[in-house]
C-alpha cells in the first residue's frame, strides 16, 4: 500500500492487490525451463523456473535456479599456480563471470574457450613442458590428453567446447550446416570450465 499527499493536503492511499501468475500454466512446460528476470535494469539478476505449483491459496509458487557461474565455478587455490600465470588466469576467469548468463552464448562460449586454454596450457608449463603456452585449445587438449598426463576427460571437454566455439561463426554454420550455440551450450561450456579446474586439481576444497 503506498501512501501521498497531494498539494491540497489531501491524504490519498493506493493498494497494490495480488495476483496470481496463473498465465504460466498457459505456457509449454507450463514454464519450466524458462528464464525469469528479477530486479531493475540497472540491477537485475537471472533466474531459471525448476518448478511451478498451485498452492490450495490460489498462489503460485516458483522454485528458481540462479543462473550465474559463482557456485558453479569452484574457487581456485592460488598457491598451486605459479605466480607468473596467475594474471592471465584471473583475467581469463574474470571474463567467464561477467559474460555468464548476461552475454550472448557465443560470447560466454568463446570465454571458456579462452579459459580453458589458459588453464590447460599453464598446467602443462607447470609439469615443465612450455611448448604450448601460445597453441590453441584443440592442440592444448589434445596433449593434456595423452601420457604423461592422461587427463581424458579433461581433454574430451576442451575439444567438445573448441568445436562450440566454432560453430559461433557464420561460415563454419553455413558450410556444415550447423546450428549456432544457444543458452544451454553455454551453460555446458561454463560447466566444464569447473570440472577441468576440479580434475587438475587447482580447485579449492
Amino acid at each position: 500500500m503506498g501512501v501521498r499527499v497531494s498539494p491540497q493536503g489531501r491524504l490519498g492511499r493506493e493498494l497494490f492487490a495480488y495476483r496470481a501468475c496463473t498465465s504460466l500454466f498457459a505456457k509449454p512446460r507450463r514454464g519450466l525451463g524458462a528464464m525469469l528476470a528479477l530486479g531493475t535494469p540497472q540491477a537485475s539478476s537471472g533466474w531459471r523456473i525448476v518448478q511451478v505449483e498451485a498452492l490450495a491459496s490460489g498462489s503460485v509458487m516458483l522454485t528458481l535456479k540462479a543462473l550465474t557461474a559463482f557456485g558453479v565455478l569452484p574457487d581456485i587455490e592460488w598457491s598451486k599456480i605459479d605466480q607468473e600465470f596467475r594474471p592471465a588466469i584471473e583475467r581469463s576467469i574474470s571474463i567467464v563471470l561477467d559474460s555468464a548468463f548476461r552475454a550472448p552464448a557465443t560470447a560466454v562460449v568463446d570465454a571458456c574457450r579462452d579459459a580453458l586454454t589458459i588453464l590447460l596450457s599453464r598446467w602443462i608449463a607447470q609439469t615443465g613442458d612450455r611448448n604450448f603456452l601460445d597453441k590453441d585449445l584443440g592442440k592444448v587438449g589434445e596433449r593434456i590428453g595423452a601420457p604423461p598426463h592422461d587427463q581424458q576427460c579433461s581433454s574430451r571437454l576442451a575439444f567438445i567446447v573448441a568445436r562450440l566455439h566454432a560453430r559461433g561463426k557464420g561460415n563454419e554454420q553455413h558450410s556444415k550446416g550447423l546450428r549456432a550455440p544457444v543458452d544451454d551450450d553455454a551453460e555446458f561450456a561454463i560447466q566444464a570450465l569447473g570440472f577441468v579446474l576440479r580434475e587438475i586439481g587447482w580447485a579449492r576444497g
